[in-house]
């Protein structure tokens, strides 16, 4: 019989595995490309806490944020402001490809080597330690967003 980890956490490790906050649960869903790369449509996903110019920042403060916000494809991505205080966001802000590659990938599209960009793509801030809303409210939603674009395949870029 599998021995409980959640046995061996101290109480205050409980509290957070009780908000949803700990292990993932299941191990990911992983796909095969059912198209060659050269004609996919991918979106990028990043945890890197980019808002487009005008969009609502992401809040900061120690309950952290869960939601997301959508960018779009056509976005000068020195528009894009960091709202992440957890990781050094300077080699991003130097060159917006270490965190989110939509120069990079508008170049492989010119080149053919990736079939497009979805129109949208989505940032998170990536500093969640309450999952359950990511979990059940706005995971579910960039994936429906995701799936009304037919993207092939996403691209995920963690702070």
């Amino acid at each position: 019989m599998a021995r409980d980890p959640a046995r061996d956490l101290n109480l205050h490790g409980k509290a957070w595995l009780a908000f949803g906050i700990g292990p993932q649960r299941q191990p990911p869903a992983l796909h095969r490309l059912e198209v060659p790369l050269s004609r996919a449509r991918l979106a990028l996903l990043t945890t890197g806490g980019f808002v487009p110019p005008g969009g609502e920042p992401f809040n900061t403060g120690r309950r952290g944020d869960a939601s997301f916000r959508e960018i779009d494809r056509g976005i000068e991505p020195g528009g894009l402001a960091i709202h992440h205080p957890h990781y050094d966001s300077a080699p991003a802000k130097l060159d917006i490809n270490v965190l989110f590659p939509l120069p990079l990938c508008k170049e492989l599209v010119a080149e053919g080597k990736l079939g497009e960009l979805a129109d949208r793509h989505y940032s998170f801030m990536g500093y969640v330690p309450l999952t359950r809303p990511l979990e059940k409210i706005y995971a579910p939603q960039v994936a429906r967003r995701l799936k009304q674009q037919e993207v092939d395949a996403v691209l995920l870029t963690p702070a």
